[in-house]
């Protein structure tokens, strides 16, 4: 009966076409149908992934094991679906390949594929699998993927991954390992990366995902990772997890909120496909978090408040006309260095005097994590005047961290001065055992991968990770490292600082009380209007001035200042052509004499 209907639908899905002067559908066509319809592999299901326990095979690579892994290496053989939710630092990337050195002699033409990301490829990815898994062959090149000989490996990233044509190419073979690293990207169910591993299930028997970034508590993004490997807990189809787990909420019913009373069935259903590793298993003291406070004065803390409360710097010529914009452009200052477009400007030193007085204490070597790359250059030359051995980590030379990793793992760099965005994940700096944060992002997952590079399998110093977090008071870099170390949200608690702030600029100013108005004396009178004629005398000012010079009004406030002259009342000004003539000359000749 189910047979006959499918023909008849489509027949009259034929006939459909060709009423709209499409024509038949081609045999081609009809083919593809059938084989979307065709029934699930028989994997797919949650009695056939519960394999029967087996004992794991006593190879090298499983001895060199911490007691963990081999628990999560053994968990992993007895399933055909795994989650592996480790912690940073715990080695969830000697697991996956442990469990590959297990799974392999099983098959005779074993073929799988590993999707990473592009920061790690190369310096965690391809050294483990070297130096591990000596008779596996990979590269990340498809036309030469299907040269290789088995065993065999495809390693991408994720943009690799996620091309147009890649995946309907992949979908064409049965791969008997498949495994996302930090699968977290794969949350948002919309997304390509998301839909692409969607696509591949069923092509894989055996599905791997790892996550080593903290979860921000909503179970729904659980949901687009399950899809992938263990789409029998939940379903393949939103609508239906929605309804069953979450509620509508916010405005218009546009969020999501969890059903509390489907909390414990949630873990239920997901208990037996994931696998939890904190750090607590490496048992190891946990890091030592100090608070560095750092007062800005004089110049910098006065260009800091200009910007602050009216989003202009006049000495330096510099507006704002977006929040954002102007928060970034607050925590540069707070760092000693404002990028304005083209230019650089130092702005104060308190934050580096207090790195280097920690570098000066501290043992050595050491890492310095910074966000921005204008702070990381000043930080490297102050460090390289004192006689250390210094390398930086940064985007425009992240082709040579892996390099520069293994010269800090030898002993051969003092301080290491690391962008946080670049260096903080797929890299071992496990030699040091102090590390300085002189800036972060927002995020407080960049934050704790950062830390994690120090505080990981591997380290040898017994006690505790010694993080100092430098922080600049009365200012946005307060707000943001304050929150990031107590775990609150970093966006919310930037926002709450904006608007707290513009209620204060808001804010009408007093009153003035009113006072009786005395009748001045005649002699006050009278020198009031000697003064006068000379107030209205004035007819070349700071325009004028920046207009000989050629540079820009406030730019010549700042040289007149410089220079020592005086002002004429409350403001510059020169009462004849041959007065503003002899100022240009001198200036002129200021700059002649400082060439």
């Amino acid at each position: 009966m189910t047979s006959r209907k499918v023909a008849i639908s489509n027949n009259v899905r034929q006939n459909v076409y060709a009423r709209k002067g499409r024509g038949r559908l081609s045999s081609g066509a009809s083919r593809r149908k059938k084989r979307s319809r065709s029934s699930k592999p028989s994997w797919m299901s949650a009695e056939s992934c519960l394999l029967s326990p087996r004992s794991a095979r006593e190879t090298p690579l499983w001895k060199a094991l911490d007691d963990h892994q081999k628990d999560a290496v053994e968990f992993g053989l007895e399933r055909l679906s795994v989650g592996y939710f480790a912690e940073q630092g715990t080695g969830k990337t000697w697991i996956t390949v442990a469990l590959l050195d297990q799974i392999i002699p099983d098959h005779e033409n074993f073929e799988g594929y590993l999707v990473v990301p592009l920061t790690n490829k190369e310096t965690t990815w391809v050294k483990t699998i070297s130096e591990q898994l000596p008779q596996v062959n990979f590269t990340s090149d498809w036309e030469e993927y299907k040269k290789l000989p088995f065993p065999r490996i495809l390693l991408l990233h994720y943009e690799a991954f996620c091309k147009k044509r890649l995946v309907p190419k992949m979908q064409r073979r049965s791969w008997h390992f498949g495994c996302f690293d930090e699968s977290q990207r794969l949350k948002d169910r919309g997304s390509l990366g998301s839909r692409r591993a969607k696509q591949m299930s069923e092509c894989t028997h055996r599905k791997v995902i790892l996550s080593g970034t903290p979860d921000d508590g909503a179970e729904e993004h659980y949901w687009a990772q399950f899809r992938y490997f263990a789409p029998f807990v939940f379903g393949t189809r939103w609508e239906n997890f929605d309804d069953h787990y979450l509620k509508p909420t916010g405005f218009m019913g546009h969020k999501r909120k969890f059903k509390e009373h489907r909390r414990k069935e949630f873990q239920d259903k997901i208990r037996p496909w994931c696998l939890f590793i904190s750090n607590e298993v490496l048992n190891r003291p946990s890091p030592k978090m100090t608070r560095v406070w750092v007062n800005m004065k004089g110049r910098q803390r006065r260009i800091y408040d200009e910007l602050e409360t009216t989003m202009v710097i006049d000495e330096l010529d510099i507006l704002t006309e977006f929040e954002m914009t102007k928060i970034i452009k607050l925590h540069q200052i707070c760092g000693g260095t404002l990028l304005d477009e083209e230019w650089i400007y130092d702005v104060g030193v308190a934050k580096q005097r207090a790195c280097m007085r920690i570098v000066d204490r501290e043992d050595l070597p050491l890492v310095i994590f910074c966000r921005f790359v204008e702070e990381i250059d000043d930080l490297s030359n102050r460090l390289r005047e004192r006689g250390l051995r210094v390398k930086t980590i940064q985007g425009k030379n992240k082709k040579t961290r892996t390099e520069v990793q293994e010269q800090f793992q030898r002993g051969e760099i003092d301080v290491l001065v690391v962008q946080i965005r670049t260096g903080g994940v797929g890299i071992d700096l496990f030699r040091s055992h102090v590390c300085i944060v002189y800036s972060s992002t927002y995020s407080r997952i960049d934050f704790d991968q950062a830390i994690a590079r120090l505080h990981r399998r591997g380290q040898e110093y017994e006690g505790p990770v010694r993080v100092y977090i430098l922080i600049c008071r009365d200012s946005v870099d307060e707000e943001i490292l304050t929150a990031i170390i107590d775990k609150r949200s970093v966006s919310k608690t930037v926002l709450k600082y904006l608007k707290r702030r513009r209620r204060q600029m808001a804010k009408p100013k007093p009153a003035a009380k009113k006072v009786a108005k005395k009748k001045a004396p005649a002699k006050a009178k009278a020198a009031a209007k000697a003064k006068a004629p000379a107030a209205e005398a004035m007819k070349y000012g700071v325009d004028d001035l920046a207009a000989a010079l050629g540079i820009k009004p406030a730019s010549a406030r700042v040289r007149l200042r410089n220079a020592g002259i005086e002002k004429a009342g409350k403001s510059y000004g020169w009462n004849s052509q041959k007065d503003l003539d002899a100022v240009v000359k001198s200036l002129k000749a200021d700059d002649k004499e400082a060439a």
